[in-house]
Protein backbone atom coordinates (compact mmCIF):
# COMPACT_ATOMS: atom_id res chain seq x y z
CA UNK A 1 0.00 0.00 0.00
CA UNK A 2 2.66 2.56 0.94
CA UNK A 3 4.70 1.70 -2.79
CA UNK A 4 1.10 2.09 -4.36
CA UNK A 5 1.11 5.92 -2.95
CA UNK A 6 4.52 6.51 -3.57
CA UNK A 7 3.70 5.44 -7.46
CA UNK A 8 0.86 7.85 -7.50
CA UNK A 9 2.52 10.89 -6.03
CA UNK A 10 5.25 10.32 -8.84
CA UNK A 11 2.49 9.60 -11.40
CA UNK A 12 1.29 13.04 -10.61
CA UNK A 13 4.67 15.24 -10.13
CA UNK A 14 5.74 13.71 -13.36
CA UNK A 15 2.32 14.67 -15.36
CA UNK A 16 2.70 18.04 -13.77
CA UNK A 17 6.53 18.39 -14.47
CA UNK A 18 7.50 18.56 -11.08
CA UNK A 19 10.36 16.62 -8.95
CA UNK A 20 9.54 14.59 -6.47
CA UNK A 21 12.53 13.33 -3.93
CA UNK A 22 11.14 9.48 -4.35
CA UNK A 23 13.61 6.89 -4.55
CA UNK A 24 14.54 5.78 -8.37
CA UNK A 25 17.18 3.47 -10.15
CA UNK A 26 18.29 5.29 -13.46
CA UNK A 27 19.55 3.18 -16.16
CA UNK A 28 22.68 4.78 -17.69
CA UNK A 29 24.74 3.58 -20.71
CA UNK A 30 25.57 3.92 -24.33
CA UNK A 31 23.21 3.32 -27.24
CA UNK A 32 22.81 -0.58 -27.49
CA UNK A 33 23.92 -1.21 -24.34
CA UNK A 34 20.96 -3.62 -22.95
CA UNK A 35 19.60 -1.04 -20.57
CA UNK A 36 15.63 -1.65 -21.68
CA UNK A 37 17.04 -5.54 -21.27
CA UNK A 38 17.87 -5.32 -17.95
CA UNK A 39 14.69 -3.56 -17.27
CA UNK A 40 12.65 -6.39 -19.13
CA UNK A 41 14.67 -8.92 -17.54
CA UNK A 42 13.46 -7.19 -13.81
CA UNK A 43 10.13 -7.13 -14.50
CA UNK A 44 9.57 -10.67 -16.17
CA UNK A 45 8.53 -9.71 -20.03
CA UNK A 46 9.48 -7.71 -23.06
CA UNK A 47 7.80 -3.96 -23.49
CA UNK A 48 10.43 -1.88 -25.00
CA UNK A 49 10.83 -1.32 -28.66
CA UNK A 50 14.11 -2.50 -30.16
CA UNK A 51 15.32 -0.90 -33.07
CA UNK A 52 18.89 -1.04 -35.15
CA UNK A 53 19.52 2.39 -33.91
CA UNK A 54 18.22 4.51 -30.61
CA UNK A 55 15.36 2.24 -29.53
CA UNK A 56 14.42 4.69 -25.98
CA UNK A 57 13.65 8.16 -27.30
CA UNK A 58 12.20 9.12 -23.98
CA UNK A 59 12.80 8.25 -20.89
CA UNK A 60 10.73 5.39 -19.76
CA UNK A 61 9.77 5.77 -16.09
CA UNK A 62 8.82 1.95 -14.82
CA UNK A 63 6.71 1.51 -11.91
CA UNK A 64 6.73 -1.85 -11.12
CA UNK A 65 4.11 -2.83 -8.26
CA UNK A 66 3.94 -6.25 -6.99
CA UNK A 67 0.58 -7.62 -6.85
CA UNK A 68 0.68 -11.52 -6.16
CA UNK A 69 -3.35 -11.68 -7.26
CA UNK A 70 -1.86 -11.15 -10.73
CA UNK A 71 -0.41 -13.80 -12.28
CA UNK A 72 -0.85 -12.05 -15.69
CA UNK A 73 1.34 -8.54 -16.26
CA UNK A 74 -1.03 -5.78 -15.95
CA UNK A 75 0.54 -2.84 -18.03
CA UNK A 76 -0.57 0.52 -17.77
CA UNK A 77 0.27 3.68 -19.47
CA UNK A 78 -0.15 7.21 -17.97
CA UNK A 79 -1.52 10.06 -20.29
CA UNK A 80 0.41 13.07 -21.87
CA UNK A 81 -0.74 15.21 -19.51
CA UNK A 82 -2.93 13.55 -16.86
CA UNK A 83 -2.13 10.99 -14.06
CA UNK A 84 -4.63 8.68 -15.32
CA UNK A 85 -3.91 5.74 -16.84
CA UNK A 86 -4.66 4.12 -19.47
CA UNK A 87 -6.86 0.37 -19.51
CA UNK A 88 -4.67 -2.67 -19.17
CA UNK A 89 -2.58 -3.53 -22.22
CA UNK A 90 -1.41 -6.79 -22.75
CA UNK A 91 2.45 -7.18 -22.78
CA UNK A 92 2.89 -8.00 -26.35
CA UNK A 93 4.18 -6.14 -29.50
CA UNK A 94 1.20 -3.73 -28.28
CA UNK A 95 2.93 -1.92 -25.41
CA UNK A 96 5.96 -1.68 -28.00
CA UNK A 97 3.99 0.12 -30.08
CA UNK A 98 1.95 2.53 -28.22
CA UNK A 99 5.43 3.56 -26.33
CA UNK A 100 6.88 4.04 -30.27
CA UNK A 101 3.50 5.87 -31.19
CA UNK A 102 3.66 7.92 -28.33
CA UNK A 103 7.24 9.17 -28.76
CA UNK A 104 6.99 9.81 -32.48
CA UNK A 105 3.86 11.95 -32.11
CA UNK A 106 5.35 14.10 -29.45
CA UNK A 107 8.63 14.45 -31.43
CA UNK A 108 6.98 15.40 -34.31
CA UNK A 109 4.81 17.85 -32.29
CA UNK A 110 8.29 19.18 -31.02
CA UNK A 111 9.88 19.86 -34.58
CA UNK A 112 13.16 18.98 -35.58
CA UNK A 113 14.17 17.07 -32.58
CA UNK A 114 15.54 13.37 -32.17
CA UNK A 115 14.80 13.24 -28.29
CA UNK A 116 12.66 14.71 -25.39
CA UNK A 117 13.44 14.62 -21.49
CA UNK A 118 9.47 13.93 -20.84
CA UNK A 119 9.02 10.77 -19.93
CA UNK A 120 6.40 8.16 -20.49
CA UNK A 121 5.21 6.35 -17.39
CA UNK A 122 4.37 2.59 -17.37
CA UNK A 123 2.72 0.88 -13.98
CA UNK A 124 3.57 -2.43 -14.18
CA UNK A 125 1.38 -4.82 -11.39
CA UNK A 126 2.64 -8.45 -11.99
CA UNK A 127 3.00 -11.45 -8.87
CA UNK A 128 6.85 -11.90 -10.35
CA UNK A 129 8.37 -8.40 -10.34
CA UNK A 130 9.56 -6.36 -7.10
CA UNK A 131 7.99 -2.82 -6.35
CA UNK A 132 10.58 -0.37 -7.34
CA UNK A 133 10.63 1.80 -10.07
CA UNK A 134 13.33 1.84 -12.70
CA UNK A 135 14.06 5.10 -15.32
CA UNK A 136 15.11 3.53 -18.62
CA UNK A 137 17.20 6.35 -20.60
CA UNK A 138 18.19 6.73 -24.50
CA UNK A 139 21.57 5.68 -24.55
CA UNK A 140 24.01 7.93 -24.98
CA UNK A 141 25.84 8.49 -28.74
CA UNK A 142 29.04 9.68 -30.22
CA UNK A 143 27.43 11.92 -32.71
CA UNK A 144 23.91 12.46 -34.40
CA UNK A 145 22.65 10.27 -37.02
CA UNK A 146 21.75 11.94 -40.19
CA UNK A 147 18.91 14.23 -40.22
CA UNK A 148 18.56 14.54 -36.54
CA UNK A 149 20.01 18.15 -35.00
CA UNK A 150 23.64 17.85 -34.66
CA UNK A 151 23.57 18.54 -30.57
CA UNK A 152 21.25 14.91 -30.00
CA UNK A 153 24.80 13.68 -28.08
CA UNK A 154 24.32 16.84 -25.79
CA UNK A 155 20.86 16.54 -25.22
CA UNK A 156 21.29 13.38 -24.48
CA UNK A 157 23.83 13.73 -21.77
CA UNK A 158 22.06 16.77 -20.32
CA UNK A 159 18.64 14.53 -20.11
CA UNK A 160 20.63 11.70 -17.88
CA UNK A 161 22.55 14.33 -15.59
CA UNK A 162 18.97 15.47 -14.88
CA UNK A 163 17.10 12.71 -14.51
CA UNK A 164 19.98 11.70 -12.03
CA UNK A 165 20.48 14.53 -10.29
CA UNK A 166 19.68 14.38 -6.55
Amino acid sequence: ARYEAYAKLQSAATAFGENLPIPEIIAIGGQSDGKSSLLEAFLGFRFNIREVEMGTRRPLMLQMVHDPTALEPRVMLQAEDSDEYSPPIKPDSAIADQIKERTESLLRKLGNVAVSSKPIVMKAEYAYCPNLTIIDTPGFIMKAKKGEPEDTPDQILNMVKELAAP
